[in-house]
């Protein structure tokens, strides 16, 4: 690439600005993701922040890491299979070349060749984990839903709502992005 085409892409404002909010994102939605994995089953298996041996025992043991340890949990519960598991390693690589290699990526390389695939890879593996999750452990068991008639397929976990408003109100259209703060004021009953 030369350098005259790399100095005019880290000069242009716009493309300057959608390649570091796009890998802010990534770098952010990666970290929650992780968090996630860890967090759910902590909270389900200790008690007031305390590790139990049931935890360690159905959790920790599997792996050295606990990140992996608990993505093996999941495994075994088939939330998740062998090919989600290769798509984190690729997702979890892409994170890394976004957070170690990010001056260069701004100006000449651009993202990554497969940021965008690891990207909706990222957001389908976050929704298809916490839709399993509000399914298969807070559903089922909540007494008050119990005797509730709830189609799955309905279910849509807050963290993809969350997402999507924050890629929205970050690189999308204007006119889009403040029709949020608008709702919300409205509702607040603020105009």
């Amino acid at each position: 690439m030369k350098l005259e085409q790399t100095i005019e892409e880290f000069l242009e404002p716009k493309l300057l600005r959608s390649r570091l909010i796009s890998g802010a994102l990534y770098v952010l939605f990666y970290e929650s993701l992780k968090d996630e994995i860890i967090d759910k089953l902590k909270f389900y298996y200790c008690h007031g922040g305390q590790e139990t041996d049931y935890y360690r025992e159905s959790v920790k043991k599997r792996n050295k890491s606990v990140l992996y340890a608990s993505l093996d949990w999941f495994k075994s519960r088939y939330a998740i299979d062998d090919e989600d598991m290769a798509a984190f390693e690729e997702i979890k690589k892409c994170r890394n070349a976004l957070s170690h290699d990010l001056h260069n990526l701004i100006g000449s390389r651009g993202l990554p060749v497969d940021f965008d695939n690891n990207y909706n890879a990222l957001l389908a593996l976050r929704y298809k984990l916490d839709h399993w999750w509000i399914i298969n452990v807070e559903i089922a068991t909540d007494p008050e839903c119990w005797d509730k008639d709830i189609n799955p397929e309905e279910v849509i976990p807050g963290s993809s709502l969350m997402q999507k408003m924050m890629v929205e109100i970050a690189l999308g259209d204007e006119d889009v992005s403040e029709q949020y703060l608008k709702d919300y004021l409205q509702a607040k009953g603020h105009s």
